[in-house]
């Protein structure tokens, strides 16, 4: 499965205005991990600093978060299989006009063994 999704909105033409390509802000710093032993995962994100705009380049909304694992040492003999958390809200769209983009992402709530 995916880490995240992006879908196109706001796709409505802007009047009168130079393309302005996408930059991003700086990255959050890392979370905890979500395990404390057999693989976890810590994540970090960072927003849209300046959308596109009129045409110019979208950044690309899987660059907008980053995920590694962390603690892997092993805690339990018995294997588990793989699980998914549940999907993070919908981000807010990127532009209010001249197509944006939003995302959302989830994460790896129990990793295999």
């Amino acid at each position: 499965g995916d880490l995240a999704e992006t879908r196109v909105c706001m796709e409505q033409a802007c009047p009168g205005e130079d393309p302005e390509d996408c930059r991003w802000g700086s990255w959050t710093s890392w979370s905890e991990c979500t395990a404390t032993c057999a693989g976890g995962e810590k994540h970090r994100t960072r927003v849209v600093e300046v959308a596109a705009k009129f045409g110019g380049k979208r950044c690309d909304a899987a660059t907008s978060a980053e995920a590694a694992r962390c603690n892997t040492v092993a805690c339990d003999p018995t294997a588990a299989d793989c699980r998914w958390s549940l999907w993070e809200p919908w981000s807010s769209c990127s532009q209010t006009c001249g197509g944006g983009e939003r995302y959302r992402t989830r994460s790896i709530a129990r990793a295999t063994l």
